[in-house]
């Protein structure tokens, strides 16, 4: 079978290859098949990453050195636990909260 990426992602790597690339989505399945070995990370919807699929994805992104970030989390429970896996960052709408959070779990 052959490669499936988008074709963007070859100018953007020629163009910009000092910038890192990420993919945003709410589908593991597709972040795989497309973007995986494309990307140096991923933006993803939080509910995906919490769940038993989603912990599978943090562990591969762990273990291929991918970075993580996520959406759109408000609650400090979602901030805390986006911190203890090691999330870059989060789009949420209390990004003081965030970096509270994330500057005492690190």
């Amino acid at each position: 079978m052959p490669e499936r990426k988008p074709r963007y992602l070859e100018p953007a790597s020629e163009i910009l290859p000092y910038l890192p690339r990420f993919a945003i989505s709410m589908s593991i399945t597709e972040i795989r098949e497309y973007f995986f070995d494309h990307c140096h990370g991923f933006s993803i919807m939080y509910e995906v990453l919490a769940s038993a699929e989603g912990s599978k994805f943090r562990m591969e992104c762990k273990a291929a050195g991918k970075d993580l970030c996520s959406w759109t989390v408000n609650s400090k429970e979602e901030m805390r636990q986006c911190a203890r896996w090691g999330i870059k960052s989060i789009i949420s709408d209390k990004p003081a909260q965030w970096r509270s959070i994330k500057q005492h779990v690190s």
